[in-house]
């Protein structure tokens, strides 16, 4: 992947964050947070970091949402969804560099493979919607709502075994970025992600999940399997 700006993010690799995690190399970019393959030096393990961009590693009401959002990803242990482990803040040239480690999914996403052109096959379909839908309902027997699911955040191990991942951390950062000066909780209640082309922005629908329930997860994935 090429190089990043600067102007995004705050470090880059060679760099050790927390005095345990050196970043390797960058791996994907999204509209809040660079990801990036690191070892973990103290458990000789390669993991990956997702360091905020610039523009939100300042913003205190959205740390705040981020790191709780973390928690609640980390209190989750579950075969298809994804592990979080850490998350921490260090300090760069004088500025705070807010991260969060996961586990490392090397095998892409469901977005990669669309962008390549492949096409599931309906055993495929059945497969992938069987993992995330355990997932999901393992997820809302904890009271956690994803509020993102997108092909972007299903995603694979080296051996092709699906995880939901980013449970709260898209929608977060998603929040985070938005600069009406409008308070980040009544976004929280109001935002509903309408990523995917097939699920139209419907006041009925914006209405029935002004808050966070189950069937918005469902109805997310529902619309990646269409």
């Amino acid at each position: 992947m090429a190089s990043i700006p600067t102007s995004i993010t705050l470090v880059g690799p060679g760099a050790v964050l927390g005095g345990r995690y050196r970043l390797i190399r960058s791996i994907g970019r999204g509209s809040s947070a660079t990801v990036f393959e690191a070892q973990d030096i103290k458990l000789e393990r390669n993991v990956a970091v997702k360091v905020l961009h610039r523009q939100l590693a300042t913003d205190t009401a959205f740390l705040d949402l981020f790191s709780r959002e973390a928690r609640s990803a980390a209190s989750l242990s579950h075969a298809n969804v994804m592990s979080v482990h850490d998350w921490g803040e260090d300090e760069s040239d004088q500025e705070m560099v807010p991260y969060l480690v996961t586990e490392l999914l090397d095998g892409g996403s469901l977005r990669d493979m669309l962008d390549q052109g492949a096409v599931c096959t309906p055993s495929q379909v059945i497969s992938f919607g069987i993992d995330a839908c355990r997932a999901l309902n393992y997820a809302h027997g904890e009271e956690l709502v994803h509020r993102d699911i997108t092909p972007a955040n299903l995603m694979f191990t080296k051996s092709g075994n699906l995880k939901v991942a980013d449970f709260g951390l898209a929608q977060a950062g998603r929040i985070g970025l938005d600069r009406t000066g409008q308070d980040a909780r009544r976004h929280r209640t109001l935002l509903i992600s309408r990523t995917s082309p097939r699920v139209p922005p419907h006041p009925s629908i914006r209405c029935l999940f002004a808050r966070p329930h189950p069937c918005r997860g469902t109805l997310g994935f529902g619309a990646v399997l269409g």
